[in-house]
This record gives C-alpha cells, sequence and structure tokens, in this order.
C-alpha cells in the first residue's frame, strides 16, 4: 500500500500494480525503472511473480526495489492470485 498502487495509472513509489499479471516487467510508460529491470526482458507470469516476490534484488540485481522478499511459497501464490485480479 504504501509503495504500490492497485488502480490503473496511478503511481506511487513503485508503478500502479493493475494489469501487471501477464505483462511485460518495465512497462508501465509513466514510470521511471532502474536500466536493471528495464532490460530484464522479463513477463510477469506466474513462475517469474513467484521468483520476484521470493527475492527482487536476486532476480534482477540492480532494482530499486527495496523489498526484502517474502519467503512463504503459499504467501506467494495468494499474492499472485490477487495480482491476477488486478485490471
Amino acid at each position: 500500500v504504501a509503495c504500490h498502487a492497485v488502480e490503473p495509472g496511478k503511481n506511487g513509489i513503485g508503478p500502479s500494480l493493475a494489469g501487471v499479471a501477464g505483462a511485460k516487467a518495465a512497462s508501465v510508460a509513466a514510470f521511471s525503472y532502474s536500466d536493471a529491470l528495464r532490460n530484464s526482458g522479463l513477463t510477469w507470469d506466474d513462475a517469474t511473480m513467484d521468483k520476484w516476490l521470493e527475492a527482487p534484488m536476486k532476480t534482477v540485481p540492480g532494482t530499486r526495489m527495496s523489498y526484502a522478499g517474502m519467503p512463504d511459497p503459499a504467501k506467494r501464490q495468494e499474492m499472485i492470485a490477487y495480482l491476477k485480479t488486478l485490471k
């Protein structure tokens, strides 16, 4: 909540998460991403989101996302299911 909004077009410290599932990484036009994420070539499918949520800084070294990660696989799956509802 402090970093990301779920409303389309509303960015915070991080980009809006609306429509993130299935999108290419660093695809919100009105947001300034790190070069590392912009050049990552990632697409936010289930496997990539799971890896990212577990350890974003290990998944994309040089990312600006200062989130330590979510070690619990069940909680990551709940988060992924939620993110897939955001349109």
